[in-house]
């Protein structure tokens, strides 16, 4: 993983010298610095894009005045089913509102302590129901272990989302809820190797998965950059006898 990630750098590095600096014949560089300032313009703003979360990435709205509406609805369908992985869904798609929720808060009340404060309250919302799928991680390996592959490739694709998210928080709120986004990033990563140790059947389903989560991210030709960075943060957090899978990926 690491050499996957330097490689991507010196690529990234050769694509922004890639302007031809073309002279005439007094020698005078010609508009090439103009080139590679417009270069290195784009491939900012192409990285900035694949930062960015959307609800229909997350597969869930950011709740407002009727959301109450929702959760009535969730909590009837939770009654009645005993699916563990229908269950994590659940507590997936309420850990994405709460971070929807934060970011909301953020964007429409900059500087507000008030504000910061309710944001961070989501954020702890977030980090319970994450840790609420860690909690049903052996019950789907008990009761569903022929759907644990898709189940470990949502995680991994959860995870490179959830972590976009709470960097880009991170950017949005004060000073002083900074720690709140950190810990909820190191619990999620927690959370997520303890999930991927207890569901897969062996290291190279870990591989695999992480793989298909990250083919199917959408993003422009960089968007591997922050992915792999993501997945690195993951592999600090596996177990020894588990970071060669993430490595490998």
């Amino acid at each position: 993983m690491k050499k996957n990630i330097l490689i991507m750098s010196i690529m990234l590095m050769a694509l922004l010298a890639l302007p031809v600096f073309a002279q005439d014949e007094t020698g005078a560089t010609s508009s090439a610095t103009t080139d590679n300032d417009n270069t290195e313009v784009v491939v900012s703003q192409e990285a900035t894009q694949d930062e960015i979360v959307t609800e229909e990435d997350l597969g869930v709205t950011t709740p407002g005045r009727f959301h109450f509406l929702k959760r009535i609805q969730r909590a009837v369908q939770r009654v009645m089913t005993t699916d563990p992985i229908k269950e994590a869904q659940f507590d997936i798609d309420e850990a994405h509102e709460e971070l929807l929720t934060a970011r909301k808060i953020a964007e429409e009340n900059p500087g507000d302590e008030q504000a910061s404060q309710k944001a961070q309250e989501a954020i702890a919302k977030f980090e319970q129901k994450i840790s609420d799928v860690k909690d049903r991680a052996q019950e789907i390996k008990d009761k569903k272990a022929g759907q644990s592959g898709t189940f470990l490739e949502k995680i991994a694709d959860m995870q490179i989302k959830q972590q976009k998210m709470l960097d880009n928080l991170e950017g949005k709120l004060p000073e002083q809820a900074f720690e709140k986004v950190q810990l909820a990033r190191e619990r999620a990563l927690e959370h997520a190797s303890e999930i991927f140790t207890k569901v897969a059947e062996n290291k190279e389903q870990i591989t695999e998965r992480i793989n298909a989560a990250m083919e199917n991210q959408q993003g422009s030709e960089f968007k591997d950059f922050k992915n792999m960075e993501i997945m690195e943060r993951l592999r600090e957090h596996m177990p020894d006898e588990t970071k060669a899978a993430v490595e490998q990926a």
